[in-house]
């Protein structure tokens, strides 16, 4: 019996932190809806985040200034696997049940911010894509996010942070086996559906439209004969 209860108990804090993070995330730092929490990261002033992620939404036409934008940072890959299941081997991803975008293990390093596994990638422009992440799916119902394509989750934020690019437009036409060569990939269909052929975001969400053809298409328009 005493194990039984046990097991109810702990399938109830489960649940419960799962989905009210913030009581397990106590520390951070908020301003005009917009939110970073984390358990203890240390050596980091996560405050100069907030005024460039405000920035960065602003960018997009689908955000709101009374959306929520929770971003939780986790310190282990055991604590991200715990908020975000289903999100193993992604930089960052957005838990519909607690409304939130967890980050993966984030730690500080002579100042600067990174995320474990991904070094090579600078990790402010990481969070200021999940939170344009975040900024989708509350633009969108629930189940409509969830049954987006990752191409299009991932090349929209891509987009929208638009950070120093790591390749020019016409490497376009010259495929890399990289992981931040197919997130290039996502960006410059994201860009030449909302640039070129002048599409409503709605329809680069939902639209009839995959990832191969466009690939093609914006080929043609990028890099043919550069």
């Amino acid at each position: 019996m005493k194990v039984f209860i046990f097991l109810i108990v702990l399938a109830a804090s489960v649940v419960f932190f799962a989905n009210k993070p913030h009581w397990y995330f106590r520390q951070g730092v908020s301003e005009n809806n917009i939110s970073i929490s984390h358990s203890g990261i240390k050596d980091y002033d996560f405050k100069t985040l907030l005024p460039d992620i405000a920035v960065v939404l602003k960018k997009s036409v689908i955000y709101k200034e009374d959306y929520k934008i929770r971003i939780f940072l986790t310190k282990s890959a055991g604590e991200f696997l715990f908020f975000a299941p289903l999100c193993r081997g992604k930089k960052f991803c957005l838990n519909p049940a607690a409304d939130a975008v967890f980050v993966a293990p984030v730690f500080s390093e002579e100042g600067n911010l990174k995320i474990s596994g991904w070094e090579l990638y600078d990790a402010r422009n990481e969070i200021m894509k999940a939170a344009v992440q975040a900024v989708m799916a509350k633009s969108d119902s629930t189940l409509g996010y969830f049954f987006m394509k990752d191409w299009r989750k991932t090349g929209y934020p891509e987009y929208v942070v638009d950070e120093t690019p790591r390749y020019l437009n016409n490497e376009l036409c010259a495929p890399k086996d990289e992981p931040a060569y197919k997130e290039f990939e996502t960006k410059m269909c994201v860009k030449y559906m909302l640039e070129v052929l002048r599409l409503p975001v709605d329809t680069v969400f939902k639209g009839n439209y995959s990832l191969e053809s466009l690939l093609k298409e914006a080929r043609i328009q990028y890099c043919v004969g550069q």
